[in-house]
């Protein structure tokens, strides 16, 4: 079930750090085009805790549901931008992950390897923006600041019973509006 997926994924979300990001998008398993892939080597920030207001749990939750159906789409014409271009998967790879340890591009690159690099490249960045202006509006459109969206993402994964509760709920909201989409 497709409902379940998307709960899976809010957890994952939350517990890899919440705070919603407009940029990095890559397909799963995949280093974010334009950044690193280096989640071990931050300092974990200290637990957050949040006071809810009433219904802000709500809207937390359905904008958190529509950021995740916007990243599982942009995650989607990703793969689709990669997959158009004359460069193969493993190729696209090999040259994003040179280029994310600032190697520069091997030296064994064609021309048309590096050209078409650039552009795949571009093209990601540009969907980038688009679903970060997408998740933006999502958060808005629930009432919610972005920075207090995050604020309550960061605390979710140290309490238990919060998480529980926005489990619960987003389970409810899924089933009630997008029953239809999955």
């Amino acid at each position: 079930m497709k409902g379940t997926r998307i709960i899976t994924g809010i957890v994952m979300l939350l517990a890899l750090g919440g705070a919603l990001s407009f940029a990095q998008f890559a397909p799963e398993g995949q280093t974010p085009p334009g950044g690193q892939d280096a989640p071990g080597l931050a300092p974990a920030p200290a637990p957050v805790e949040v006071d809810l207001e009433d219904g802000e749990l709500e809207r937390f939750t359905r904008a958190l549901i529509e950021v995740q159906i916007i990243q599982q789409e942009a995650q989607v014409e990703i793969q689709q931008v990669i997959d158009a271009s004359s460069l193969d998967m493993m190729r696209f790879q090999e040259l994003h992950q040179s280029m994310m340890m600032q190697q520069g591009l091997p030296a064994d690159v064609a021309d048309n390897e590096e050209e078409e690099y650039e552009t795949v490249i571009a093209d990601i960045q540009d969907l980038e923006v688009g679903a970060a202006t997408e998740m933006e509006e999502a958060v808005v459109n629930q009432e919610l600041a972005v920075e207090r969206f995050n604020e309550i993402a960061e605390a979710i994964p140290h309490d238990p019973d919060l998480a529980e509760e926005l489990n619960a709920l987003a389970a409810v909201i899924i089933e009630e509006d997008y029953s239809d989409e999955f």
